[in-house]
C-alpha cells in the first residue's frame, strides 16, 4: 500500500522495525547516498477539523509518525500544531523521486467522545520536495479539503516557512477503505464488550438483591 521511493526510510513506532542506525546503514549501502539522519515527525493543521493521529509508512511497511493535531484557529496564520514524535530516517542529500505515504485520521467532531461519526481515515502519496540539509525534522502540513504536503525542514526555524512552490507538492487525500473498515470493526467489538460488561453488572446486582431478600 505504501510507496517510499529512493531513500527515505521510516523508523520508530513499529514493533517489528529495525533500529534507526540499521535503517540508515541499509540506505547507505543500497543507494550510495552518503549519511542519513533521524528526523522527528511533526504536523501543522490548516484545516477546520482535528487530526486524531497520523503516520508515515515506507514500502516495507515500517511506520513512524505523528500525534494528534488541533484544528486551525483561523487560517494560515494560526495552524494547529502537534508534538514531535519519532522518526523518519532522511538521506542527507535529496534526490528525484522521493515520496512517502501519509495516513491520517480526520476528526470532524473533535473532543466529542460521544459522537465519533466524524472519524475517517485518509491516505495520500506525497512527493518529498527538495531540501539542502536535515535541520529540524520532517513536517506534514494538513491543508483544507483533505490535502497534504510534506517537507524536510532545512531552515534555521524550528517550524519551517511554507515552500514557495508548495502547490507543486500538494497531494490529495482519499478515503482509506481498509483502515475505515478496521476502525468500524473495532468500534463494534468495543460496543459488544461494553454491553457484555453491563450485562454482567446487571446480573451481579440482581444476585446481590436476591441474597438480601432471602436473609
Amino acid at each position: 500500500m505504501a510507496v517510499l521511493a529512493l531513500g527515505l526510510v521510516v523508523a520508530g513506532c513499529h514493533p517489528q522495525q529495525t533500529p534507526a542506525s540499521s535503517n540508515a546503514n541499509a540506505v547507505d549501502a543500497a543507494k550510495g547516498e552518503g549519511e542519513s539522519y533521524p528526523a522527528g515527525v511533526s504536523g501543522l493543521n490548516y484545516s477546520t477539523y482535528g487530526i486524531a493521529s497520523f503516520s508515515i509508512t515506507d514500502a516495507e511497511g515500517r511506520t513512524g509518525g505523528g500525534s494528534s493535531v488541533y484544528p486551525s484557529k483561523g487560517g494560515a496564520k494560526s495552524p494547529g500544531e502537534s508534538g514531535e514524535m519519532c522518526c523518519v530516517i532522511v538521506p542527507s542529500k535529496w534526490h528525484e523521486g522521493m515520496s512517502v505515504t501519509v495516513q491520517w485520521e480526520r476528526d470532524t467532531h473533535p473532543f466529542d467522545e460521544k459522537d465519533r461519526s466524524g472519524d475517517q481515515w485518509l491516505k495520500a502519496i506525497a512527493k518529498v520536495p527538495p531540501y539542502k540539509r536535515v535541520a529540524h525534522g520532517f513536517w506534514v502540513r494538513f491543508l483544507p479539503d483533505d490535502r497534504i504536503v510534506v517537507q524536510v525542514n532545512d531552515q534555521d526555524l524550528y517550524i519551517p516557512d511554507p515552500l514557495k512552490d508548495e502547490s507543486l507538492y500538494v497531494a490529495q487525500g482519499v478515503l482509506d477503505d481498509e483502515a475505515n473498515k478496521a476502525m468500524q470493526a473495532a468500534r463494534e467489538r468495543d460496543a459488544q464488550a461494553a454491553e457484555e460488561y453491563r450485562k454482567q453488572l446487571r446480573e451481579q446486582d440482581a444476585q446481590a438483591q436476591k441474597q438480601r431478600e432471602n436473609k
